[in-house]
């Protein structure tokens, strides 16, 4: 495994994308059993890995340098997401707190080696790790929780809204294209053969629910 990370570790964005599909700009993207990406944990794990791998190299490890990597990281992962969650990035008290801990597993190698920063551990993270991550996931959610009850942060709720607005208008747009296709259904067959056709087909048919069926045939029962 560790021949794999080496080799893995020598590839570029491209090949590394080809290579393995979870990789996005060079970024492995991490999901939980859902297949809802973790972004506190893949930014945490992709700067922990970058940082050990610049520290190797012998490049200083700045507070920037660390932020910028955690933060590319995180919005890489947030912009998978399909549930149109709200940017929820920790403040950067909590992500200077981070680069400072990122720098610590980076350089002292007892640390790097619970770590196991090669990319064939991604998946894994140290107890240390998850109370960081729980640390900046409580403080995020609270520090959310706080604009969303702050009547100034009015642009944060506008733009908090807007994804959540918009899966909305998707799902509506996909109800009412699934209903035009039902009674079209129904209004053919009724059309065709002078019978309506029962409910229990009609569930069966399209996947429905028995409320839903019968109203759509009440919606089309005119045309007998």
């Amino acid at each position: 495994m560790r021949a794999l990370s080496d080799e893995l570790d020598g590839l570029s964005v491209e090949e590394l994308e080809r290579h393995d599909p979870s990789y996005i700009q060079g970024v492995r993207v991490l999901y939980d059993s859902a297949g809802v990406p973790q972004r506190d944990e893949t930014a945490f794990r992709h700067a922990l890995k970058t940082a050990h791998r610049a520290h190797k190299r012998g490049q200083r490890l700045k507070d920037n340098l660390i932020i910028d990597i955690y933060e590319h990281a995180y919005r890489i992962a947030h912009a998978q997401d399909t549930l149109g969650r709200p940017d929820e990035m920790p403040p950067m008290r909590d992500r200077l707190t981070m680069a400072r801990r990122v720098r610590a597993y980076a350089t002292t190698n007892k640390t790097v080696k619970e770590a196991g920063t090669g990319l064939s551990s991604t998946q894994h993270v140290t107890p240390t790790e998850r109370s960081a991550l729980r640390t900046f996931g409580s403080r995020g959610g609270k520090k959310s929780a706080q604009r969303w009850t702050d009547p100034t942060q009015t642009e944060y709720h506008t733009n908090a809204r807007k994804p959540l607005e918009a899966a909305n208008k998707r799902r509506a747009q996909q109800a009412r294209a699934s209903k035009a296709e039902v009674l079209a259904f129904l209004s053919r067959q009724i059309v065709e053969s002078g019978t309506q056709p029962t409910r229990r087909e009609v569930m069966q048919e399209f996947g429905l629910s028995e409320s839903t069926a019968k109203r759509y045939l009440r919606e089309v029962r005119h045309l007998l």
